[in-house]
């Protein structure tokens, strides 16, 4: 995230004092997120829908839970 991103995020805040500081913080940690998610997907770093599947059974597994009581 650019200087230039953080202060228009800012600058899209409503003009009132906010009561806390993580209000802010936690809008920039998302579009940061965001932007790393779209980074992910230009790199092909992504899963199919099948292997997202799988890998979700695995932590269901790992868990003791029920991968079929999501699908």
């Amino acid at each position: 995230m650019t200087k230039e991103q953080i202060l228009q995020a800012i600058q899209l805040m409503p003009e009132e004092r906010f009561e806390d500081i993580d209000i802010l913080l936690e809008r920039l940690i998302l579009l940061d997120k965001i932007e790393q998610g779209e980074e992910d997907i230009k790199a092909g770093r992504v899963y199919s829908n099948e292997q997202m599947k799988e890998i979700m059974k695995s932590w269901f597994k790992s868990s003791g839970q029920n991968p079929q009581a999501t699908t």
